[in-house]
């Protein structure tokens, strides 16, 4: 059991993750400041304080670290330009090491993304994979990560960061969304369109499971220095996340397969047609890029389990409780959906 009375930093605490990362670490008695750009926009309550700041300042870092012994980092941003990555990904998770490092913060728990990981071909792969050995080839976001993973992982091996990076699959639960972008792409909110044939397991992971993960991770001896991927032991596929969401929901989901190849064909000419125009927004999406979108590799997920005790939900009735009929609303008395004929 974790040790309570920390007095915790998480940077990106009002975010999906992060706020049910807050409620956890509250339940467990710790002190948490939550960093954001905008703390007016957040009313504090008994143990959580907002405070202004953000990962690109790291003058407003070293405020907000000020009597922390454990900071977690769940922050975004990018944005039209490969900079904008740069600056919040790349740059900001280094500002936010490198102030850890002058507070002497006992951990720094990060939290990247399997995409860092290349997970187009099958079988099954664990932490020792490491990331995508091609991270140029891959989207700005999965760049940005990948690129703030190795900065991270260099810190702890020449200066001693004490910093656990986490990668969660695909994150579902109350306060994301029934049409999940994670499966595809939503061309309504019943309507998705997947990259391949949409049958392999996927990694779906509940926010709460991946909270509990990032809470183990605050004292487990044996957790810095190491990463650890997320995804559940409930891993429907695209086709069975929609059958399920059609069924608890009575509404007429439908999912469209679409050809890689077709895919790579269409980004071409929207390529072409930004680059005549010059925009600053014109991200180059390889072909190796789209290979990782079906995720036919598996993820072992056993490290985690062995050196955090992490206990994902593996019931799939309590899974798809938690997933889907979360997002639900109960029909009415006398809809005729419900009536049998």
């Amino acid at each position: 059991m974790a040790d309570p009375g920390d007095c915790v930093l998480v940077i990106g605490g009002t975010g999906f993750i992060g706020r049910v990362l807050v409620h956890q670490l509250i339940e467990q008695g710790n002190e948490v400041r939550v960093l954001s750009r905008n703390p007016a926009r957040h009313s504090d309550r008994p143990g959580v304080t907002h405070v202004k700041g953000e990962v690109a300042d790291r003058e407003s870092l070293r405020a907000a670290t000020e009597g922390v012994s454990v900071v977690y980092d769940l922050s975004l941003g990018g944005g039209p330009t490969w900079d904008d990555y740069q600056r919040d990904f790349v740059d900001g998770a280094k500002n936010v090491a490198e102030v850890c490092l002058e507070r002497n913060v006992r951990r720094l728990i990060y939290t990247s993304t399997i995409a860092t990981l290349h997970l187009a071909a099958e079988g099954s792969i664990d932490e020792s994979a490491g990331t995508d050995p091609k991270p140029e080839l891959r989207s700005w976001y999965v760049q940005g990560k990948i690129y703030a993973e190795n900065a991270l992982n260099e810190l702890h091996r020449t200066r001693g960061l004490p910093v656990v990076i986490f990668r969660p699959g695909i994150v579902v639960g109350e306060g994301n969304k029934l049409s999940h972008p994670g499966l595809g792409t939503w061309a309504s909110p019943t309507c998705c369109f997947v990259v391949g044939p949409g049958t392999s397991p996927l990694p779906l992971v509940l926010v709460e499971d991946v909270a509990s993960a990032l809470v183990l991770a605050k004292d487990a001896p044996d957790a810095a220095g190491k990463s650890f991927n997320l995804a559940g032991d409930v891993r429907p596929s695209a086709a069975d996340y929609i059958e399920l969401a059609s069924r608890r929901s009575l509404r007429n989901f439908s999912m469209r397969t679409e050809s890689p190849l077709g895919i790579q064909a269409f980004r071409l000419m929207v390529w072409l047609g930004k680059a005549a125009l010059r925009r600053k927004d014109n991200q180059w999406l390889s072909y190796h890029e789209l290979k990782n979108a079906p995720q036919r590799t598996q993820l072992d997920c056993s490290a985690a389990k062995t050196v955090l005790g992490w206990r994902p939900v593996a019931d799939h009735d309590e899974f798809v409780r938690r997933a889907i009929d979360c997002h639900l609303t109960p029909p009415r008395s006398g809809d005729l959906r419900c009536a049998e004929f």
